[in-house]
């Protein structure tokens, strides 16, 4: 049975977006470009993809992943809530946060978002302090982003965003919280990166990042705020 033009289009759309996937795993030097495509040609099809399998589109700066030593116990970031609310509300007001000052119910939507996704809020929270002191320093109070999410053609069809010199800049703190939590499920965890380490690696990587720092400081506050080491995987 012959095919319609339809059935053609959509299997030269899927032939194409096999081809970028593997230009982008083989070529880590145009990963961001084969990425913003690769999301492009899903949208024809129907399909929304949040990164390629091993993609590295969040965090501060670029570069490719690199290696990071696994060995050591890392901590999962896949664990119900270790913050209330209320508790996410007192550590952004005692930081003299934006996010809260300009969207009251923020704490909330961290919270929510946490059960949603199944990733810790400490986690959340963590990168939003490495990242800019509770959303102080750098762009962030203008893009409105807890981790310095780097611009992708989803950051507009899906959160409302807008490209702010490579980053993604949100409407609302709520947006780049979703986006946050949406990044890590879906373009980590999903793709088989769950411990922090691997997650790092990828977010921030060692190019132009200390990933060790890195890190040290999230582990430092989520176990200060009451994640039990022993969940961690090896």
């Amino acid at each position: 049975m012959s095919m319609s033009t339809a059935e053609k289009v959509v299997a030269i759309l899927l032939a194409l977006i096999v081809l970028f996937g593997l230009l982008y795993a083989a070529l880590p030097g145009i990963k961001t470009s084969v990425n913003n495509i690769f999301q492009a040609l899903g949208g024809l099809v129907g399909m929304e993809f949040e990164t390629l399998p091993g993609g590295d589109i969040g965090g501060s700066s670029g570069g490719g992943a690199c290696s990071v030593d696994v060995s050591d116990c890392q901590l999962a970031v896949m664990h119900s809530p270790s913050l209330t609310a209320a508790d996410v509300r007192t550590v952004l007001t005692n930081a003299n946060s934006p996010a809260i000052r300009e969207e009251p119910d923020i704490a909330d939507w961290f919270y929510q978002e946490s059960v949603r996704t199944g990733v810790d809020d400490a986690f959340a929270l963590a990168f939003f302090k490495h990242e800019s002191s509770y959303g102080k320093t750098g762009d962030v109070p203008t893009t409105k982003s807890i981790g310095n999410i780097r611009y992708t053609p989803l950051c507009t069809d899906k959160y409302k965003g807008t490209n702010y010199e490579g980053f993604c800049k949100y409407p609302t703190w709520k947006a780049s919280v979703t986006h946050w939590y949406n990044l890590i499920k879906d373009g980590y965890v999903d793709q088989g990166y769950d411990t922090l380490g691997e997650i790092i690696a990828r977010y921030a990587p060692c190019s132009e990042n200390n990933i060790n720092d890195y890190i040290a400081d999230v582990t430092s506050f989520v176990k200060s705020h009451g994640v039990d080491i022993s969940t961690c995987q090896v």
